[in-house]
């Protein structure tokens, strides 16, 4: 009985798990605000939108679909008429970080990975960890029939800016990384992320 009761709660974990902590680490807001008049709206409608921050490829979440909880997704940044997502690489968070003081304790990323059931190599290696969220942004652009662009140099961005201005709703991806205790203490590995997208690093994470 033990054992199956055990087995049990594991199937759970795995199964809600992953969706109970985005919904309590990333949640979402409603408002009773009125919608915007048409001058604003038209005003919105005008910019150049980027955001420089989001976790997506954290999670196993469909980046392609619509979501009521957590960070982006891309029919919620066509809806809100942003043209560049930087999408961050997280590959390690202690438990308790903070402003003040963080210590390299329990790393909460390696946990969720399990949880998640993502590869193998990456409940073990911080740059598996990033090659594979690299790899499923590549693998969500290939999906996405064009909506989702991979930006990985200046004529990229000129270019997807001339196409966005013929085709509305088309969103530009730009891989970033958090953190570089991810190259794993090799500064070849700079290499490596170079080439499979990344554009953006920054040395520390929190």
């Amino acid at each position: 009985f033990l054992a199956l009761a055990g087995q049990c709660l594991l199937l759970l974990a795995l199964v809600l798990g992953p969706d109970l902590i985005e919904q309590r680490m990333n949640r979402t807001r409603t408002t009773s605000a009125s919608a915007p008049d048409a001058a604003t709206q038209a005003l919105h409608a005008r910019l150049l939108i980027g955001d420089l921050h989001a976790d997506t490829l954290l999670w196993n979440r469909d980046l392609l679909r619509h979501s009521t909880t957590g960070h982006v997704d891309l029919p919620r940044l066509q809806i809100g008429n942003v043209a560049l997502q930087v999408f961050s690489v997280v590959t390690k968070t202690p438990s308790g970080q903070n402003y003040d003081h963080t210590e390299d304790g329990w790393d909460q990323v390696t946990a969720l990975n399990v949880l998640q059931l993502r590869p193998p190599r990456t409940w073990f290696s911080l740059r598996a960890r990033a090659l594979d969220q690299a790899a499923r942004f590549d693998a969500y652009c290939a999906a996405s029939d064009g909506r989702l662009v991979p930006i990985r140099s200046g004529k990229d961005l000129e270019e997807f800016l001339v196409q966005r201005e013929e085709t509305a709703g088309l969103v530009a991806g730009i891989l970033a990384i958090e953190g570089l205790h991810c190259l794993e203490g090799r500064v070849e590995v700079l290499d490596e992320f170079y080439d499979v997208g990344f554009r953006i690093l920054a040395p520390v994470h929190f």
